[in-house]
C-alpha cells in the first residue's frame, strides 16, 4: 500500500505550521511601538495633512528620540511643566523632535527661552507655534534652516481680563522685546507671522524686508502698541 498519501498529508501539515508561525513572528515584529506616556496617539489623512499625529499634555520632561513614532509629522505639546526644565534638558528635548515633523505645536510650555542653537534641525516644518512661552528674547539662529515654515505663532499674551484664564495666561504670554536682524533670514516661505501683544516698541529692518516682500503675509497681525510706526519708518 502506497504511504504516499500520509506522506504528503504530514509534509503539508508542517507546512502549515510553518506558516502560521511566521505569521505570528511577523506579527510580533511588526507591532505598533506602544504611544508616549501622557500622549495620545492617533493617524490623520495625511495627503498635506497631519497623517502621525501626537498630542501630548502634562509632560514633566521631553520624550526621547527614540519613543517617538515613525514617520511622525504632527507634535502638539502643552506641558507647563517642562518649563522648569534646566537649558540643557530643554535643548537635548528640542534635538530629539523628529525631523519629519511638520507641524510643532509647543504654546502652553513655559519654555522662557529657546536654545542657541535653533530649530533649524527640523526642515520640513510649516507650523510653529511658540504662544505662551514667557519669550523675552529670540536667539538669532532661533529660526535658521526652517525654509518650508508658512506660519510662525509668537504672540504674547491675547486673553481679556475677564475671561477665566487671563491671569494664568498673563504670566505665561510672550514678551518680546526686541527682534535680531537675521531672525527671519531665509523664511522665503513664510505666509502668516503673529507677533501682537509683546513688548515690541521697534522692528528690525529687515523683518521689513520681509513683510514688503512677502505681500500675502498677515501684516496686521506684525504690530501693536506703537510697532506700527516703527513699520512706517522702515518701509
Amino acid at each position: 500500500k502506497s504511504t504516499f498519501p500520509f506522506v504528503f498529508r504530514s509534509c503539508m501539515a508542517l507546512l502549515r505550521l510553518a506558516l502560521l508561525l511566521l505569521h505570528v513572528g511577523g506579527g510580533d515584529a511588526a507591532a505598533p511601538k506602544p504611544c508616549l506616556a501622557k500622549c495620545r496617539c492617533s493617524q490623520g489623512r495625511g495627503k498635506g495633512d497631519c497623517g502621525v499625529i501626537v498630542q501630548c499634555k502634562g509632560l514633566t520632561a521631553f520624550p526621547a528620540a527614540a519613543d517617538y513614532p515613525a514617520e511622525l509629522d504632527c507634535l502638539y505639546m502643552q506641558s507647563p511643566k517642562l518649563g522648569s526644565l534646566d537649558a540643557e534638558a530643554k535643548e537635548r528635548g528640542l534635538i530629539a523632535v523628529p525631523d519629519t515633523v511638520r507641524r510643532l505645536d509647543l504654546s502652553e510650555c513655559n519654555l522662557g527661552e529657546l536654545p542657541e542653537s535653533g530649530l533649524g534641525h527640523l526642515p520640513n516644518l510649516r507650523v510653529l507655534n511658540l504662544e505662551f512661552n514667557r519669550l523675552q528674547r529670540l536667539p538669532a539662529k532661533a529660526f535658521q534652516g526652517l525654509s518650508k515654515l508658512k506660519v510662525l505663532w509668537l504672540t504674547g499674551n491675547h486673553y481679556n481680563p475677564e475671561e477665566q484664564m487671563y491671569n494664568w495666561m498673563k504670566k505665561a504670554g510672550n514678551r518680546l522685546e526686541e527682534l535680531h536682524k537675521d531672525l527671519f533670514k531665509g523664511l522665503d516661505g513664510l505666509q502668516v507671522l503673529l507677533l501682537h501683544h509683546n513688548a515690541l516698541r521697534e522692528l528690525p529692518a529687515g523683518l521689513c524686508g520681509v513683510v514688503r516682500v512677502l505681500g500675502s503675509i498677515e501684516r496686521q497681525h506684525v504690530w501693536d502698541h506703537g510697532v506700527s510706526e516703527s513699520f512706517q519708518r522702515h518701509r
